[in-house]
């Protein structure tokens, strides 16, 4: 399956960003006509290396979310245990066994119970202020690149927003800029948010929030409280997009998902998952998760506000006393951040700030939350990432009295094309763009080098009706790499496409199966009475 994983800018991209901004013009100007240098500040996934000091220490994290060798070493080690669980009715040694063969793979990148760096891993020896002007005076400008602070990801955002702090202070005062402008994606979001939170926004002019997940990302919140919800539909589209190999076995897989979703099979295949989850995961997630991701504050900042509470309680709620700075931490950006991003947000634009978002959609979502089934770019769904736009189910479309009522209030012109999102209803309507067919991880330059240079260049607050280019709608052009106007004739995407079932195909492959797993049983039989009558004539 294809993997996701957050991927850091090219060298390539940085040397070239000198070059690109001769041909899109300058970037951060005010409406002074002064140059405003740009802050960038990514998500998760800069390296964590053994020695935070030596980055020619061992590498922590890789690329693979799940390592191979870790899926290997769970079936070949688990199966037995898993048995005997079921015969005894007793899966505590199973339980344990999972904890002992999954925290090797982890463990090293975990960050202790307090939420703190305890074994020296890091990535200091990456993080550097800037120490110099990067005004580019053949250009007039800065370049989106010229600025970007590489910061420990598993960190609480908190702490992050201090070094950002002092980080954005340093190009105010390199550049003589009483601004800066922000570009935040991801988890750099979240960070963005612990900044405003803990420092105001008076050092901002404009922020473009790309990608985020403004009301948390629904897998963290169903990894993290236990709340883990399957959907078939959901898990066949999953199967349908994200198994790609022409590898025999992938392709079995996924045809016995989309045959078993025509019946009652999958849904049956499913329960059978829920009910043993069900009698581990009390025992196995508040374990599983300290040696992981858990252990991480910053993704705790990720967790939905409805889905803190339950999720404080299952990973901490027998060790509080234990894990008080750890909880110290959550508890405040739940607190001070995840409870009241409306109210931050609303409070940069009041305080002269324009904000903007860039949304991706199209993509179905991990299945395995309750949103799973509604529009997302792969990672979060459109409804968070917007901040509050109302949107469908994959498969649906609004209904004409839906959009007959949004006309008659007014609002129609924030419906998209393909008729799955109403921007109206979110926080900034007339300052967010959705482009389709688009994944979370996919950063193209046709947005940040087009898109971004547009907003900050502009004399005003842009809106998504000022320029007929760039309008709220777009779709992402694999084939050219840029942005187009998101139409009827092109709103139908491959990606769409590929959510559909062929279960005729899929029928005829299992059924082949069968029959060459048949023909070898009989051979195989007939070669054994053979044997046996050859040697009794011998």
């Amino acid at each position: 399956m294809k993997r996701k994983a957050a991927k850091i800018l090219s060298v390539f991209l940085a040397v070239c960003t000198v070059f690109m901004s001769a041909s899109v013009g300058l970037v951060g100007a005010s409406a002074a006509d002064s140059p405003i240098p740009t802050v960038y500040l990514e998500g998760s996934g800069s390296t964590i290396f053994a020695d935070t000091n030596d980055r020619n220490s061992e590498r922590l994290n890789s690329d693979e979310a799940i390592p191979d060798a870790m899926v290997q070493d769970l079936v070949s080690q688990l199966a037995k245990p898993l048995l005997d669980a079921y015969l005894k009715n007793d899966f505590t040694e199973y339980c344990d066994k999972l904890v002992e063969v999954f925290a090797p793979y982890y463990s090293r990148m975990a960050l202790d119970e307090n939420g703190e760096i305890a074994n020296g891993s890091g990535n200091k020896c990456l993080q550097e202020f800037p120490t110099s002007n990067m005004y580019n005076p053949s250009t007039g400008g800065y370049g989106l690149s010229n600025y970007r602070p590489i910061y420990d990801w598993r960190l609480d955002p908190f702490e992050t927003a201090e070094y950002i702090h002092e980080y954005i202070e340093r190009v105010k005062a390199l550049t003589g800029s009483p601004k800066v402008n922000i570009v935040c994606r991801c988890l750099g979001v979240n960070i963005l948010l612990a900044y405003v939170a803990a420092y105001g926004s008076d050092s901002i002019n404009k922020c473009i929030i790309y990608a985020g997940g403004l009301r948390g990302f629904e897998y963290c919140g169903a990894l993290f409280s236990g709340n883990v919800v399957i959907d078939s539909d959901s898990l066949e589209r999953f199967a349908n997009t994200k198994i790609t190999s022409d590898e025999e076995t992938m392709r079995i897989i996924k045809a016995i998902i989309q045959v078993a979703n025509t019946t009652f099979m999958l849904k049956w295949g499913i329960k059978e998952i829920m009910d043993f989850y069900y009698k581990v995961y009390e025992n196995v997630l508040p374990r599983l998760m300290r040696e992981s991701h858990g252990s991480f504050p910053s993704y705790w900042s990720m967790v939905p506000a409805e889905d803190y509470d339950a999720a404080i309680e299952i990973n901490f709620g027998a060790e509080r006393e234990k894990y008080a700075k750890m909880i110290e931490k959550c508890d405040r950006y739940h607190n001070e951040v995840a409870s009241r991003v409306d109210e931050l947000i609303n409070g940069m634009i009041e305080n002269g700030v324009e904000v903007y978002n860039v949304v991706k959609y199209g993509y179905q979502l991990i299945p395995i939350s309750k949103d799973s089934p509604y529009q997302s770019d792969g990672i979060v769904g459109v409804a968070s990432s917007s901040c509050g736009a109302t949107v469908t189910e994959l498969t649906k479309k609004f209904s004409d009295s839906y959009i007959e009522k949004a006309r008659e209030n007014g609002t129609d012109k924030y419906i998209s094309v393909d008729k799955t999102i109403d921007a109206s209803t979110s926080i900034l309507p007339d300052h967010t763009w959705f482009v389709k067919d688009l994944e979370h991880a996919d950063m193209p330059e046709s947005i940040e080098y087009d898109l971004f240079v547009k907003i900050f260049n502009s004399s005003t607050y842009m809106t998504v009706f000022d320029d007929p280019s760039h309008p709220q709608y777009m779709l992402y052009n694999s084939d050219t790499k840029s942005l187009d106007v998101l139409t009827e004739d092109n709103c139908v995407t491959e990606e769409e496409k590929r959510w559909q079932s062929d279960v005729s195909g899929s029928t005829a492959l299992l059924f082949g199966k069968m029959i060459d797993a048949l023909q070898k049983f009989i051979t195989m039989i007939f070669d054994f009475v053979h044997s046996i009558v050859a040697s009794l004539r011998g």
